[in-house]
């Protein structure tokens, strides 16, 4: 197992538009070696167009899209992508990376934003197979059995947070 995240000079911070070329190499790296489990032809065909450059400014650049990236060594080794507060869009580390802590800590970043000032805050994601016991350490519950949409597979997950309103 690799070293932790705090043992490494790993720093997270907001993705930059510049950096959409980085980005489309580290998803698709970081999906490649499991695109069997989740992809039909069709559904690879259309997951690389959803990750293609002005796909990818276009999340980066919209206010409905929250994104910080992880890097190390001035190399990009993970992401997350938040859609209007509530969707973990993507969420993705470098094979090299896992097991570090680092999805943990993009997504921790991005919740410290997206929790509502309410007190209750709501997150879905639709996960990949890789995915799902990594969701669910992070608290989410299955909201569905496996589906396949434009011959991707995913598995629909929910997560509900109730934390105390600061008075």
């Amino acid at each position: 197992m690799g070293a932790n995240f705090l043992d490494e000079p790993m720093r997270i911070r907001r993705a930059k538009v510049d950096e959409a070329e980085a980005i489309r190499c580290l998803v698709l790296d970081a999906v490649r070696p499991h695109k069997g489990e989740d992809f039909s032809e069709e559904g690879w065909c259309t997951f690389k167009e959803s990750n293609s450059l002005p796909r990818i400014v276009e999340r980066l650049q919209s206010p409905d899209y929250l994104s910080f990236v992880c890097e190390s060594d001035d190399k990009l080794v993970g992401i997350i992508i938040i859609k209007d507060d509530t969707k973990i869009d993507q969420l993705f580390v470098d094979p090299a990376f896992r097991r570090r802590g680092i999805a943990k800590a993009l997504w921790n970043e991005a919740r410290q934003i997206c929790d509502s000032p309410s007190g209750t805050s709501e997150y879905w994601v639709n996960s990949s197979t890789i995915g799902v016991s990594m969701y669910e350490s992070f608290g989410f519950l299955p909201a569905g059995s496996k589906q396949i949409k434009n011959g991707i597979i995913f598995f629909p997950m929910f997560l509900s947070v109730q934390s105390e309103v600061k008075k």
